[in-house]
């Protein structure tokens, strides 16, 4: 069942208070702990009625309860920490278990034995209970503040600590990536999106949900179905953290990827806090591998770059009154320089910025020359561009010169990366927490937190001035307010209230220089500037050669502000042998958002604007083609920008409701079986003045006498939002834990989980229409050899155009010369932005959906060592495509018509119909005054669409399409030894397999995604290996007390004791192979679709291996026919990058200054054995492989590494 609008929602409201006051009201509220078990007497006898209590060790303060009739007690809302627990009864002695550990979100079980006796006689038990977890079935991992503290934390990111946990793959299968250049770099990653880029268990990146004291933190990302954290907390505010990769419990609002819960650190009976200092400095730290081999080559010495990471801070808690109200903060700044080395560039030498290719060993063709006999263009006399476009030389003159070698600028070659400027991405943050806890009485405690942050980061600008497309800064501010409240109905009920408001806004942009750019001074016509919307430099692509040069690009115009506010009512009883919960969630999302891809611009080049021909691909130059003015084939110009955009910054929200209840039944002493329920409503989005629209495929219109079917249709103010509401998505949980022996456990679990949803809050060009436009470059077209000329010229129909006139309508200099699609002020009907590419969502699509699933054992052995194995699998389903286009046509449909589709209109079976469409075309359509058009317009399924050119990208875009799925199957392992003899330790290793269609979803741009479909309607083309597989993944990490020191193995007192004395050393190791490379596409000109080559052989048998080639094109071949799918798949499992090898080590000694005074220094070295991880190797087309030596010359090189080079931390601690 689905509905237009939750309006009126009070029914929901009072279903989710019904179910939290008339359920009979297991598990831990999040961001808490708890403690369960049964009350027995030593023949195992139930005894109902003792009286439990529980005692926390660092406020003194206890909380009670009494054991139901079937021996069942349960404290369910505790702080995490250290507790006493008793139990009493008449006739029977007082038992004490100390040291029970309570982690967050998870319920220890303690079962008490009670021996015949006296009440007042008081048995005591100091043993730590067992570490097998007997009643959990929850799939992952506890990483608690012992951990914390001992491991070697790279940027102290606590988030990071995740790939302790089995099945947690970083983004690219590179450790700590999360803060890496590639995941933080403003234009190749996401600011924030931290481990947001990893993927949990097969499931889809951006579905991980975040939880910081019981209540969600994540945000919605821009894009459509993804969540990342609005903010990370420092090390030094941070008890504990859990991973929750599988068997969430239903009062959890989570995805596929499962929860990170974060629990805080509260104030205790007595004064403790820390004052801290970190200093990496670059002195003793490695080079990048790729900046060290430049330096070499170029004759220069061995320097690393001069990166550093400074970070300060402390915290302070204790007691405002004794007993009742404790307090916690903290603070800590940091200031960083990440070294950058992606800015490769290729630039053209000296001449040939001016026009003058004489000095190079390749050609360059005049498309506005008569073409020769043979259908081949004539070159341009000596090599030289008379009357270059003013414009591109703009642009030109603008481009760094080549460095990479000191003949670089007289190098005919036309060689690429040509230019290398390494350099260093500036980042700084300040961040502080205040919590206070208030325990009014037993039955009544109130707790509350305030986070703050304010963050800055930058790129590198390699081209020192305003026209380095890829240079950006954010400025971040992040705000988190939550407060608690639990109260103790009575001995067996407690009621829990959450309540969490989050604000996180971002301001990015380019060089500030370029605001307000007046684009007439290159040449570009006084009209279009009249036209912007946001006034920035624009700037152009260069297809062939890679990079570019101009304004703001990557989209990297950004402006952000998200608010979230999130209530959580539930009630929990425990009765007989169950202990349910049951409670209701609302969540209101507010978004205003604008990111605005090209308002003043983007064009793309390559050289079929000056080849011999289109079709061999033979000659040409990118420079040249810019130079002429002549962008590139028609359907192509968009490339990965639209050509130019009227932007519109949206005010969204949309609300968020479940109810959910959950059942832990204990039918006998050794099994314990969970049972929940959650139903979520995913609200669609609505805009605060009603600029939102969705497609409707059925939708009949006419204008202007023409007939069509499919219509974009408007929100009004009476509904408010474009999308159709779920309300199927159910989610059953089933767990189960069997004791079989003291310590051998069972344990296994499935369930259900829904979103993230795309029809939350997102970017405002996912579905506004009318309000935002996009205007696409028709720059050329085709002649009738082939070859591409300018779009109207007279070659275009058979006539001859004017010779070496290069600012020509249609040229770079008038590019739009029938001016841009314009906003409609307020759209009406059916009959809206025909003619026009369409940036739209449907009405009514599937949520997210993902089905976990796993069976697995745990044993403890002697020494308190424990060891698991698991089969951990999920299914995704209606997974989010990043974008679809709905005209794009489907493979039968290319291969029933063929070439007389009419996409080569120079092609003898192009076949032309008319254009029945004319009267509903703009001026800015491609078609637009034409009476006839390619049959292709004709066979697409909404014709009435589109910016007049071919192919994926031009017609109905859909965002967030849920057309994908996956499947993952995994072995999980994990060995832990608990804290005894000065040694711990904890290590995982995953073998698993994941498989998808959806190699593009919405974080796309996080990680490698590189694949793209051959046919996004016939999905089995797209289904392989996923981007972001990894076969084998270790990690282990290890904490030991060296023996020696006082009272150690080897005692030493005195001054040995104080210099060799009390060290530990800790370390963490990662290793994991790579992760797939996706297969080249064929690139050719003319191309009906993105087609794939052929596979002939198995390309990783005798790959090399090495950075100037990973891997050769020898096994990828031409299909049979332009009409046929290539049988490559999109990922080749057998090509892998190259796999991490990391090993990080600390070690420290902690001076005793007084009894609660510590000062304790460490020295820690992250990438020990310097090792690189290559990153992803360069793939270009095979049809520019075969045609360009260039482009073959560069197939397979790697030229950057995705991990840090060797570094060396140094801190020290002041505790009290």
């Amino acid at each position: 069942m689905q509905v237009q609008n939750l309006k009126p929602v009070s029914w929901l409201v009072f279903l989710g208070l019904a179910l939290c006051i008339c359920c009979p009201m297991g598990r831990a509220q999040g961001g808490r702990g708890g403690i369960s078990g049964l009350v027995a007497d030593s023949s195992g006898a139930i005894i109902p009625g003792a009286k439990v209590t529980a005692k926390d060790t660092a406020t003194g303060n206890s909380l009670s309860t009494v054991s139901t009739g079937a021996g069942l007690y349960s404290f369910v809302s505790l702080a995490p920490g250290k507790y006493e627990v008793s139990a009493s009864a008449q006739g029977f002695d007082t038992v004490v278990q100390q040291n029970v550990t309570v982690s967050v979100d998870q319920v220890s079980t303690v079962n008490l034995s009670l021996k015949v006796g006296s009440v007042s006689q008081v048995v005591t038990v100091t043993d730590e209970p067992a570490l097998v977890d007997t009643t959990n079935s929850t799939v992952g991992q506890l990483i608690n503040a012992e951990t914390i503290d001992r491991v070697p934390l790279l940027t102290r990111n606590v988030y990071e600590l995740v790939q302790l946990s089995a099945g947690v793959t970083p983004a690219n299968g590179s450790p700590n990536s999360s803060s890496s250049f590639a995941i933080q770099n403003i234009s190749s990653g996401r600011p924030g999106v931290d481990v947001s880029a990893y993927t949990v268990n097969g499931a889809i990146e951006g579905s991980v949900y975040y939880m910081v004291d019981g209540s969600p933190v994540g945000i919605a990302e821009n894009n459509a179905a993804a969540i990342i954290p609005a903010m990370d907390l420092p090390e030094d505010m941070v008890d504990e953290v859990r991973v929750e990769t599988q068997n969430t419990p239903a009062s959890y609002q989570s995805g596929g990827a499962g929860v990170i819960s974060v629990a805080t650190k509260s104030g205790g009976d007595k004064f403790h806090g820390d004052v801290f200092g970190v200093f990496r400095p670059n002195v003793l730290a490695a080079n990048e591998y790729f900046n060290k081999q430049s330096q070499l080559s170029s004759g220069l010495a061995n320097t690393t770059p001069a990166f550093h990471r400074y970070q300060e801070g402390g915290a302070l808690g204790g007691p405002i009154w004794r007993h009742k109200l404790f307090f916690f903060g903290d603070y800590e700044a940091t200031q960083q320089q990440l070294f950058d080395g992606s800015n490769y560039f290729t630039v053209p030498t000296s001449a040939e910025r001016t026009g003058d290719f004489s000095g190079d060993s390749f050609t360059i063709y005049d498309p506005t020359l008569p073409d020769n006999p043979d259908g081949t263009r004539r070159p341009f006399p000596g090599n030289k561009i008379p009357n270059p476009n003013a414009t591109g030389l703009k642009f030109l003159s603008q481009m760094p010169k080549c460095n990479v070698s000191p003949t670089c600028d007289t190098d005919g070659s036309g060689a690429v990366n040509n230019f290398f400027k390494p350099g260093l991405d500036p980042s700084s943050a300040h961040k502080f927490d205040v919590r206070v806890d208030w325990i009014k009485s037993e039955s009544q405690r109130l707790f509350g937190r305030f986070s703050y942050d304010r963050l800055f980061l930058a790129t590198f600008n390699a081209f020192g001035n305003m026209w380095d497309l890829n240079y950006a800064q954010n400025v971040t501010n992040g705000r988190n307010a939550f407060v608690g409240y639990d109260w103790t109905v009575n001995a067996t009920t407690v009621m829990q209230l959450r309540y969490s408001f989050i604000r996180h806004h971002e301001n990015q942009g380019g060089d500030p220089r370029q605001n307000g750019y007046d684009i007439t001074q290159l040449g570009f016509p006084s009209s279009l500037a009249s036209e912007e919307v946001y006034k920035l430099l624009p700037f152009v692509i260069f297809n062939d050669v890679g990079g570019g040069v101009g304004g703001t690009a990557n989209y990297n115009t950004f402006q952000y502000a998200s608010e979230n506010s999130d209530a959580i009512a539930s009630i929990t009883k425990v009765t007989g042998k169950h202990e349910i919960s049951a409670g209701f969630e609302y969540m209101k999302r507010f978004l205003n958002v604008g990111q605005p891809p090209a308002p003043s611009g983007s064009y793309a080049f390559d050289i079929s604007a000056t080849d011999q021909s289109v079709s061999s691909g033979n000659g040409g130059s990118d420079f040249a083609s810019l130079l002429i003015g002549m962008g590139t084939t028609p359907g192509s110009e968009s490339g990965s920008y639209p050509n130019f955009t009227k932007d519109l910054f949206a005010a969204e929200a949309n609300p968020y409701y479940a109810g959910f209840v959950q059942d832990t039944f204990r039918p006998t002493k050794s099994l314990t079986v969970t049972a929940g329920l959650r139903w979520d409503i995913f609200g669609g989005r609505t805009e605060r003045h009603n600029r939102l629209e969705y497609f409707d495929p059925k939708a009949a219109g006419t204008v202007n006498g023409v007939s069509y079917t499919g219509a974009e249709v408007y929100v009004t103010k009476n509904n408010r939002s474009p999308f159709a509401t779920n309300l199927k998505d159910f989610g059953p949980r089933l767990g189960f834990s069997w004791q079989a022996s003291p310590h051998v456990a069972f344990r296994g679990g499935a369930g259900i989980y829904y979103g993230p949803s795309a029809q939350m809050v997102g970017s405002a060009t996912l579905n506004s229409d009318g309000y935002t436009s996009n205007t696409t470059w028709d720059a050329t077209c085709y002649n009738a050899d082939g070859n591409t000329v300018y779009n109207g010229s007279p070659s275009c129909s058979g006539g001859v155009d004017p010779v070496d006139n290069f600012a020509v309508p249609y040229s770079l200099s008038n590019p739009f010369p029938n001016g841009v699609v314009p906003l409609i002020a307020s759209p009406s009907g059916l009959g809206n932005n025909l003619g026009t590419t369409l940036n739209t969502m449907l009405h009514s699509q599937r949520t997210v959906t993902t089905y976990n699933y796993n069976f697995g054992w745990e044993v403890e052995f002697p020494r308190q060592v424990v060891l698991s194995a698991a089969y951990v699998g999920s299914r995704g389903l209606f997974l989010p495509l990043s974008a679809v286009d709905l005209n794009q046509l489907d493979l039968g449909t290319i291969q029933k018509y063929g070439a007389s589709l009419c996409v080569d209109t120079s092609d003898p079976s192009c076949q032309m119909v008319p254009n029945q469409w004319a009267a509903i075309q703009p001026g800015t359509n491609g078609n637009a005054g034409a009476s006839t058009v390619p049959l292709w317009v004709a066979v697409q399924p909404y014709p009435q669409f589109g910016s007049g050119g071919y192919g994926s990208g031009n017609g109905v875009m859909v965002h967030g399409y849920p057309g994908g799925d996956s499947e993952y199957s995994s072995l999980q392992t994990k060995v832990q030894k608990r804290l005894a003899s000065h040694f711990t330790m904890l290590g995982s290793f995953t073998w698993a397999k994941l498989m998808t269609n959806d190699g593009n979803p919405p974080l796309q741009f996080v990680g490698s995604h590189l694949g793209a479909a051959q046919d996004w309607k016939n999905m089995q083309y797209e289904h392989s290996i996923s981007p972001q597989d990894v076969k084998y993944q270790f990690t282990g990490s290890a904490s030991y007390d060296l023996p020696f020191g006082r009272n150690r193995m080897v005692n030493l007192s005195g001054f040995s004791n104080g210099a060799l004395g009390g060290w530990t050393m800790n370390g963490i190791f990662y290793w994991s192979t790579g992760v797939p490379v996706a297969s080249p596409t064929m690139g050719t000109p003319i191309a009906y679709f993105n087609q794939r080559p052929d596979l002939t052989c198995d390309p990783s048998h005798g790959a090399p291996h090495t950075i100037s080639a990973w891997f050769t094109p020898d096994c990828f071949a031409t299909p049979s026919s332009p009409f046929v799918p290539g049988n490559a798949p999109a990922y080749l499992d057998g090509v892998r990058t190259m796999g991490a090898k990391n090993l990080d080590l600390s070690i420290y000694k902690t001076f005793d200054i007084r009894e609660s005074m510590h000062l304790r220094f460490e020295a820690s070295a992250y990438n020990v054995a310097n090792r690189a991880q290559f990153g992803m190797p360069n793939v270009p087309g095979i049809f520019a492989v075969q045609t360009q030596a260039d482009q073959a010359a560069v197939f397979g090189q790697i030229t950057n590494t995705v991990n840090s080079p060797r570094q060396f931390q140094f801190g020290s601690r002041f505790t009290f």
